[in-house]
């Protein structure tokens, strides 16, 4: 089975994320490649088919990410923020996650075999909670 066997039944979202195959690492404001090039094989628990490729992320992908995390927090506008300003973004942040929580279960219903109703009902409530 592959994308193609269940398109029919995700929501056009899920169907465009799954689409692109391969998924790179979000460094700095940008979608890189690993330095390595390596990836890993997402698969379908239930047929074994490849989902899709994610980036092996290295000691010196981390080392990447870190710094530019570290330089947008000592001089991005995250660090300037009030916390209460900061606090806007991130219900922002559940706010998206809620509104796109059907397609996000899917993804998450077909990378793990649950299904995308415990997917939705479970995963998806506790990770906009965690945010």
């Amino acid at each position: 089975m592959n994308l193609s066997d269940i398109k029919h039944l995700l929501t056009e979202r899920a169907t465009t994320f799954l689409g692109r195959g391969t998924h790179d690492l979000f460094i700095n404001g940008q979608w890189v490649a690993p330095q390595s090039g390596r990836r890993i094989a997402t698969l379908n628990p239930a047929t074994e088919a490849t989902i899709s490729e994610v980036a092996s992320a290295g000691p010196a992908d981390v080392d990447q990410a870190v710094l530019a995390a570290h330089s947008a927090l000592r001089e991005g506008p995250w660090g300037r923020m009030r916390p209460v300003e900061r606090e806007r973004l991130m219900l922002r942040l559940a706010d998206l996650m809620e509104a796109n929580a059907q397609a996000l279960a899917e993804v998450e219903s077909i990378d793990n075999g649950k299904s995308a109703a415990m997917a939705r009902a479970v995963d998806m409530a506790l990770a906009v909670d965690f945010v």
